[in-house]
């Protein structure tokens, strides 16, 4: 389980399950080779994502708006499905689902495109960074 904090709102995903981080990486895989760097210096430290710097994420924003919608719609729903948002309660801190599959939309109003694309960055980060060092080297 990972947690990390977007716009000082803390959240935490789950894993996907082997099946689903396959078939998010092969929804990314055409745009992951250009976008390998990019998505290294993206990666949380201390539980925070870093500041981006849209101006260098240019080329990552070109691959995806090249994506078919339906692809882009699949990784963004999957990565939500798995992630909880801190709630406070009476007794302390609760957590609530931040994706509701029935409804098909997040089940919080201020998530606007910009912080879905920073959760789904940390869900990604979190289930398929490793996957470049299981494929061969050439």
């Amino acid at each position: 389980m990972a947690e990390f904090e977007v716009d000082g709102v803390k959240y935490r995903s789950r894993k996907l399950n082997a099946f689903e981080q396959i078939h998010v990486f092969r929804k990314l895989a055409p745009i992951l080779g250009s976008a390998s760097s990019m998505i290294e210096a993206l990666r949380p430290r201390d539980g925070a994502l870093l500041d981006i710097d849209m101006g260098a994420l240019m080329p990552l924003i070109d691959a995806i708006a090249g994506m078919p919608e339906d692809d882009v719609n699949f990784v963004l729903k999957k990565c939500l499905s798995v992630v909880q948002r801190a709630q406070p309660t009476a007794v302390g801190e609760g957590w609530a689902d931040v994706w509701s599959a029935g409804a098909d939309r997040p089940m919080f109003d201020d998530i606007d495109a910009v912080v879905l694309i920073r959760i789904s960055i940390a869900v990604i980060q979190d289930n398929i960074g490793n996957f470049s060092s299981a494929l061969p080297s050439r």
